[in-house]
This record gives structure tokens, C-alpha cells and sequence, in this order.
């Protein structure tokens, strides 16, 4: 939610619709996600898997925050590659503690480690 509130906050003549959009796109990914995260054979419930998800985009979402609040400059909202990779690596071990089998960790990470990259590079060309 903070997420999508700041980066339609960015967009003051389109604030409705990138608020709803984004909104929207993180929900739906979360869906996807949680659903890979039991096909794959986790352990956790779906709604486990998409807590999970939510607490390892913490460093995406502060790194927004900050970009958008204190940083005007586009060349210093290149710290969110950084951020990004903070975040793949806690989805990482969040995914690993799920029960995902070891051989299917890889599989389980990819559509959130496409997340994670989508998010960083909306908020590094906002």
C-alpha cells in the first residue's frame, strides 16, 4: 500500500490510475508467486508465502520513500539495484524456509526476483 500510494504520489495528473495500476500489478504478482510457492511443494499456506513476499520488499519500498521524498537526482536512484538485490536475497532465504525442495529454489525465486526488478525500475524512472 505505501508503495503504491508514494508512486502515485509522483504522478500528480495521473495519481488515480498509477495508484490503482500499481496496486493491482503487486496483488497479482503476490497471487502468482504464492500460487509457484505451492506447486513447487512448499510447506507454508498460500498466505504465508505471500507474507513472506511482502516482508522482503521492505527495502524497495524504503528505497522508494527515500528517492521520491529526498533524491531528485536519476543517477543516485541507481542505489535501488542495490536495494533490489537486498530484497531477491531476503526472498531467497524466505523461499528457502518455506520447504521448497532445494533443486526447485531457483524456480520458486524467478518470478520474484522479476518482481523485485519491475518495482526498482518503476521507481528508478519515476
Amino acid at each position: 500500500l505505501v508503495f503504491a500510494i508514494v508512486l502515485a504520489f509522483t504522478n500528480e495528473s495521473q495519481s488515480t490510475e498509477v495508484f490503482s495500476g500499481s496496486f493491482a500489478f503487486i496483488w497479482i504478482f503476490y497471487f502468482v508467486i504464492g500460487l509457484n510457492v505451492q506447486l513447487l511443494g512448499g510447506t507454508i499456506s498460500f498466505l504465508s508465502a505471500i507474507s513472506a513476499i511482502g516482508y522482503s520488499m521492505f527495502p524497495i519500498v524504503i528505497g522508494e520513500v527515500i528517492c521520491t521524498l529526498l533524491i531528485h537526482w536519476r543517477w543516485i536512484r541507481l542505489i535501488m539495484l542495490v536495494l533490489n538485490a537486498w530484497s531477491i536475497y531476503a526472498g531467497v532465504m524466505s523461499v528457502k524456509c518455506s520447504g521448497v525442495f532445494p533443486g526447485r529454489v531457483a524456480l520458486a525465486m524467478y518470478p520474484v526476483g522479476l518482481f523485485y526488478s519491475v518495482l526498482s525500475w518503476l521507481v528508478i524512472i519515476t
